[in-house]
């Protein structure tokens, strides 16, 4: 990738994972090797979850 290379989707399951160390390798040669997770994002999935009745509980 170079400065003008449009950013890249990364899917990684991180269930379990409770440290996430994210790097940046240098690559042919000591300078111009950047990564920039500023706006890195963390997101789930969420499973359709059965509805629960309530109001009897409510007072």
């Amino acid at each position: 990738m170079t400065g003008l290379t449009p950013m890249k989707f990364v899917s990684i399951d991180v269930k379990g994972v409770n440290k996430l160390k994210l790097v940046c390798e240098r690559g042919q040669n000591d300078w111009n090797d950047h990564a920039d997770f500023a706006d890195a994002k963390f997101t789930t999935s969420f499973l359709d979850k059965e509805d629960i009745d309530i109001r009897d509980s409510l007072e």
